[in-house]
């Protein structure tokens, strides 16, 4: 996409990396740079989901899913990690069974991380 570094306007800036890297550091690359590219194509929900998930990563809070993703074995970026972790709480928004969802989803002023914690 071209964009690099710091911030272009008011949207933030991803930067380039290896896509097929993993280990230290490339799980919070992975989501910093979803959450950029997410807000650069305009899809500001699931910039926000995945800012979420990603502070909610960066934090103390531990489950069965977060211990998944933090020891990601592969290249979290090339096998779209942030996306799928999105797209299954999409799921349970969808289905009803996490209601608490819904005001991200409704694009309505929230604690993102909060929520999807």
């Amino acid at each position: 996409m071209g964009q690099s570094g710091g911030k272009t306007g008011d949207r933030p800036a991803f930067e380039l990396v290896d896509m097929n890297a993993s280990g230290a550091g490339a799980v919070a690359a992975a989501f910093a740079n979803q959450v950029a590219y997410c807000a650069h194509a305009g899809a500001h929900i699931t910039a926000r989901v995945v800012a979420g998930i990603a502070a909610v990563l960066g934090s103390e809070a531990q489950g069965e899913l977060l211990a998944r993703i933090r020891d990601w074995p592969g290249a979290p970026l090339a096998d779209a990690l942030p996306l799928r972790v999105a797209g299954g709480l999409h799921a349970l928004h969808l289905s009803g069974a996490a209601p608490e969802l819904a005001p991200i989803y409704r694009g309505r002023n929230a604690d993102d991380a909060g929520i999807v914690a």
